[in-house]
């Protein structure tokens, strides 16, 4: 599988990020994470992981057009 990370994702993430949205979907996630798919991401995605656990915070699809 691979996955595309919008550029400056960090940042976009600080400043639209959303904590509601993060905690709406915390079931969808922890389920994601528990895929043994997960081990095979890149170290950018599992930066953005660790990212989004540390900030409680989660970008909209749309935010990509941002």
């Amino acid at each position: 599988m691979a996955l595309w990370l919008m550029p400056e994702w960090p940042s976009r993430l600080e400043r639209f990020g959303c904590t509601t949205l993060w905690q709406d979907t915390q079931r969808e996630f922890n389920a994601m994470l528990a895929h043994p798919a997960t081990a095979d991401f890149d170290v950018e995605v599992k930066q953005l992981i660790r990212s989004m656990q540390a900030s409680g915070m989660a970008l909209e699809q749309e935010a990509v057009w941002l």
